[in-house]
């Protein structure tokens, strides 16, 4: 079966993230949608000279349309942020556009980002408090249900080939 070109971006974008330290829960600009993101754009999350997470693009917009706290996750409409008070439209536009550039829709998007989130514990300011070895493997599990929710999306039933591109870490 051939796979969509948005998945093949966002398994090889994961795959980069994870091995090169540039993935986080709790950071919009390297958390699992934030690479898909970035892999849309064709540009990367990086650290800079401080260790802090960056990307090349504004790839944290999304983030206004929904997002994931504990068990809960709220998705807003477009409507909703059009018409709220605090929300510049110019932002709901580079959200929009943040989620075009994926190829999956809000909904996709977001089942990727609770995925991530419900399945990681350590939050990234938490990860001075944590080894390598620790943060790694809570990723490990994040990106697990993620390769999960992406297979379901896509329709694929063979999911253990794609789980073998993280293996040789853990």
């Amino acid at each position: 079966m051939k796979t969509p070109e948005r998945f093949n971006r966002a398994i090889s974008a994961l795959v980069n993230a994870y091995f090169t330290d540039t993935l986080a829960k709790g950071d919009c600009n390297a958390c699992a949608v934030g690479n898909i993101v970035a892999a849309g754009y064709g540009a990367k999350v990086y650290k800079d000279s401080l260790g802090v997470l960056r990307c090349e693009v504004e790839n944290n917009k999304w983030a206004r349309f929904f997002f994931t706290h504990g068990k809960r996750q709220v998705i807003h409409s477009y409507k909703e942020l059009i018409n709220s008070p605090s929300i510049v439209p110019y932002f709901v536009q580079l959200g929009l556009e943040n989620i075009k550039i994926t190829g999956y829709s809000i909904k996709d998007l977001a089942r990727i980002e609770a995925a991530f989130e419900r399945n990681t514990s350590i939050h990234v300011k938490d990860y001075p408090a944590h080894t390598k070895e620790q943060i790694s493997a809570d990723q490990y599990n994040g990106l697990m249900a993620v390769v999960d929710a992406l297979c379901r999306i896509e329709g694929i039933a063979e999911v253990k080939e794609y789980k073998a591109l993280f293996a040789e870490a853990v």
